[in-house]
């Protein structure tokens, strides 16, 4: 039995050069012309409402507005989106900069852009997935493993959170947090070889 906790801690921890990275943030033209993409990035925000914001009228135009430009001039699209962004928009609005900032490598300002989107609106389920990722990406695992499994206990239930999560436990030395998390992420995707 000790013996294979070892054979799937030894696997689970080779496979997690690629697994428990954040996805790669590189955009190709057709990104921002899939309609799944624009739909995950205009969101469902107000329809569920305890984990994603409200939007207005007018932050629903700006939105689809960073879209369009986003297509061909990403830093246009940010540095229009920084314009709008006031005290009282939509934590999605905050939660769309720190998105781009993402995909840009800009990870420390993504960080904080996450952080502000969620000083807004606490209960901000894709915010606090994605801040927990940054916080991966930027070697910040304590700060990523909270994140990560409020994100989980918000409704988060992909595998990759659970995988990156127990990539956390794992490094940080909590050896049973980060089996029980490997074995959700399994548990959720077992045709996965990752």
């Amino acid at each position: 039995m000790k013996n294979s906790f070892s054979i799937i801690f030894a696997y689970l921890s080779l496979s997690l050069g690629l697994a428990a990275k954040a996805p790669p943030p590189e955009l190709t033209q057709d990104f921002w012309n899939d309609p799944a993409f624009v739909r995950g990035f205009m969101g469902d925000y107000g329809f569920r409402s305890e984990v994603e914001p409200r939007i207005d009228k007018s932050e629903q135009f700006i939105l689809r507005e960073v879209v369009a430009k986003a297509e061909n001039q990403l830093e246009d699209a940010i540095v229009y989106l920084e314009e709008k962004i006031k005290p009282k928009t939509s934590a999605a609005l905050d939660f769309a900069l720190g998105t781009m900032y993402y995909q840009l490598g800009r990870l420390t300002r993504s960080e904080q852009t996450y952080e502000k989107a969620l000083d807004k609106f606490p209960s901000f389920l894709r915010a606090r997935k994605n801040l927990g990722f940054v916080q991966l990406s930027l070697g910040k695992l304590d700060g990523a493993s909270q994140n990560l499994a409020k994100a989980i206990s918000l409704g988060e239930a992909d595998g990759i959170s659970y995988v990156a999560l127990g990539y956390c436990h794992l490094s940080l030395g909590r050896v049973v947090s980060a089996e029980n998390a490997y074995r959700m992420g399994i548990l959720l995707h077992p045709q996965s070889l990752d």
